[in-house]
C-alpha cells in the first residue's frame, strides 16, 4: 500500500514494532486501534475526555488510565445483536448534552463519515464539538478515505473535508495517514458497494482505502455558541436507502439501480 498524493504525516504500521496487528482485522481497523492506543497512552491523568460514537466497545476506553474522566455518546442504546452501548449518554453529535467548554479532549472514531446518514451535516457536528471543547482543547477526528459513508470521504475530497473544519471554527493542527506497506492496495470501497469509477472521479485519488486522523483545536476568537445543552432533543432517524444512494449523485444512483436489476434477472 502506498499513498501517491498525501503530503502530510504517514505512519506505516509495519514499522511500529510496539504495536501488534490483529490478523483478523482489516488494515483500517488496525489503524484505528493503533491511533487509539497511542492517544490513550499520552493523555494526562486528569483529562476530561468525550468519545463521540463510542458504540459497544472502545479500545481507547480500555487503554486509558483514568476511566472516571471518560464520557461517551452514541445514538444507539444497543447494536443490532442486542449488545448494549458503553455510552454514558444516548445523544447525537448534533446535540451533545454537556455544557460549553467542558472537555480537554474529544475523540471521534470512524463516525464523521456517517453523520449525514442521520441528517447531521459535518459542519453542524463539528461546530457542536467545538462548543463542548475547552478553548485550548484537542479534537481528534479519524475517518476512512475511499471506503463508505459521506461522498466527500468516499471520494477523498480533502478540500471539502478541510472546509468543514474551518467552517465549524476549528483550526487543523495536524494530519496523519496510517497505512500498512506490506498489504497490496486495499479496495475497501468495492466491499462497501462502490464502483471504481466513482472513487476515481477525483483526479488526485489514491488507489487504496486508508485511515486519516485530523487533530484540531478551536480557533481563537471564534464566534461563541449559545445553546441550551440541557434541552431534550430527539435523535434523528437514519435516512432511507434511496436518500443515502441519491446523496452520491445520479450517475452512481443509476449504476446502483442497474446492478440491482441485473442481479434480480440472474
Amino acid at each position: 500500500m502506498e499513498l501517491k498524493f498525501w503530503n502530510h504525516n504517514i505512519i506505516d504500521l509495519d514499522s511500529e514494532n510496539d504495536f501488534q496487528q490483529d490478523k483478523d482485522l482489516s488494515v483500517l481497523a488496525n489503524a484505528v486501534d493503533f491511533l487509539n492506543i497511542k492517544l490513550a497512552k499520552k493523555l494526562p491523568h486528569e483529562t476530561n475526555v468525550l468519545e463521540v460514537g463510542c458504540g459497544v466497545q472502545s479500545i481507547f476506553y480500555d487503554n486509558i488510565l483514568n476511566k472516571d474522566n471518560w464520557a461517551g455518546i452514541d445514538v444507539f442504546e444497543e447494536n443490532e445483536n442486542g449488545v448494549k452501548t458503553i455510552a454514558t449518554k444516548i445523544a447525537s453529535v448534533e446535540h451533545i448534552p454537556y455544557q460549553n467548554n467542558y472537555f480537554d479532549y474529544i475523540l471521534s472514531n470512524q463516525s464523521i463519515e456517517h453523520w449525514r446518514e442521520y441528517g447531521v451535516d459535518p459542519v453542524a457536528g463539528l461546530t457542536e464539538i467545538r462548543r463542548v471543547s475547552k478553548k485550548d482543547g484537542k479534537i481528534i477526528i479519524n475517518f476512512p478515505i475511499h471506503l463508505h459513508g459521506d461522498k466527500i470521504f468516499v471520494k477523498g475530497d480533502f478540500k471539502k473535508i478541510d472546509n468543514c473544519f474551518v467552517a465549524a471554527g476549528l483550526k487543523i493542527i495536524n494530519k496523519t495517514a496510517v497505512i500498512n506497506s506490506s498489504i497490496p492496495n486495499y479496495k475497501g470501497w468495492n466491499l462497501c458497494g462502490f464502483p471504481d469509477f466513482y472513487v476515481r472521479s477525483l483526479s488526485n485519488n489514491e488507489e487504496t482505502s486508508y485511515v486519516v486522523e485530523y487533530e484540531a483545536t478551536p480557533i481563537e476568537n471564534a464566534t461563541p455558541i449559545i445553546k441550551d445543552f440541557k434541552k431534550d432533543i430527539p435523535i434523528k432517524k437514519r435516512q432511507n436507502i434511496f436518500s443515502l444512494n441519491a446523496h452520491h449523485g445520479l450517475i452512481y444512483l443509476a449504476w446502483k439501480i442497474f446492478n440491482k436489476i441485473k442481479t434480480k434477472i440472474r
